[in-house]
């Protein structure tokens, strides 16, 4: 087997939409102190770890604001969620590990997509197109394909990116990126164990009398000593989708865009389940708290994502503006099933 594993490290950020270059300064909130902020609020000295007061202090200093909002992990496995069901085309199985990464088994799909490289930039597309900053990691298990994720990211904030991380042996992996408790790793440093080649030279004796049954299987799975079962997501009997803007959006035109890229979604998600729509609903949720609904429905069994969109913008008018959208929802519920191609013996 063939793990891929896509590391989100700015997830907390990216589900509001503020981590592009030119937005306001923004910082997500969580457990009272700074947990990410966008490039504009790193660029006036603002870190995580700060408290909300200090960081709003630094930028009141140079005459700016500082936008803040609670972490909102629901709101992160939903966008986890929908992102494996948008990778589903490459692989049924995927799973959800930890709280920010997908592990796909990608073993079977080489052939189909014409082997790795293509298949790695296939997906690469796709989490571009939502501009979702990503790493991934290969290897023979999903924990060692989460860790070597992990250590593109480590390597990356360090300045010294490394294309070729797949190809270095877990033995060179640092402790510190282990998926260990904080007790545990702080253990290992303290009896010197700073790579896990080093860990893994440890007697079973020293092994079993200093760790964890936990840590041990960790390491067995880690390794392929140990198998490691996954629980591969399955497609909704429905179809839900959102997008969240911090700094909203103002104009109609401005929301097309989203809409586009959820109704590419939606395409997708109805090839793969082989139905097509009897309509759809978009939801919009203004500042003000107001929800505005829009219903859209066809004359005809359709999957077209341009047919879905034009019909949309006929009546895209209606939905008041008086204060900005902060959240584009696209629901479907109603579908019928592709009939087979009823082909003679000779076509």
């Amino acid at each position: 087997m063939l793990w891929l594993c896509i590391y989100l490290p700015l997830l907390p950020l990216q589900v509001f939409n503020a981590s592009k270059k030119h937005a306001a300064p923004f910082a997500v909130i969580d457990r009272h102190r700074v947990l990410l902020c966008n490039e504009s609020a790193q660029a006036s000295g603002i870190e995580p770890g700060l408290t909300p007061s200090t960081a709003q202090a630094l930028l009141h200093d140079q005459q700016h604001t500082l936008s803040t909002t609670e972490r909102c992990m629901a709101r992160e496995q939903t966008m986890l969620q929908e992102l494996a069901e948008t990778l589903y085309c490459f692989t049924p199985q995927i799973t959800l590990h930890r709280k920010d990464s997908l592990l796909l088994e990608i073993g079977a799909s080489l052939r189909l997509f014409d082997g790795l490289h293509m298949l790695q930039q296939k997906i690469r597309d796709q989490l571009m197109a939502r501009e979702l900053q990503h790493q991934q990691g290969i290897a023979s298990t999903p924990r060692a394909a989460a860790l070597f994720a992990r250590y593109q990211y480590f390597c990356q904030q360090r300045g010294h990116y490394n294309n070729h991380a797949t190809q270095l042996s877990l033995q060179d992996m640092p402790i510190a990126l282990l998926e260990l408790s904080k007790k545990t790793i702080e253990q290992c440093h303290d009896i010197g164990l700073q790579r896990l080649g080093e860990l893994l030279r440890l007697p079973r004796d020293a092994l079993a009398k200093r760790f964890s049954i936990e840590t041990r299987i960790y390491l067995q799975q880690l390794t392929g000593e140990r198998d490691d079962p996954q629980t591969s997501i399955t497609l909704p009997e429905t179809f839900t989708r959102e997008r969240f803007y911090i700094d909203g959006l103002i104009k109609h035109d401005d929301l097309l865009a989203p809409m586009q890229q959820l109704l590419d979604e939606l395409e997708r998600y109805l090839q793969l389940r082989r139905l097509h729509s009897l309509g759809i609903q978009w939801t919009f949720q203004r500042f003000s708290k107001e929800k505005n609904a829009l219903t859209v429905q066809v004359s005809g069994p359709q999957q077209s994502a341009s047919v879905f969109l034009s019909l949309t913008r006929l009546q895209l008018n209606s939905i008041p503006l008086d204060s900005p959208v902060e959240c584009i929802t696209l629901h479907a519920n109603h579908f019928s099933h592709v009939a087979p191609a009823n082909n003679d013996f000779f076509s």
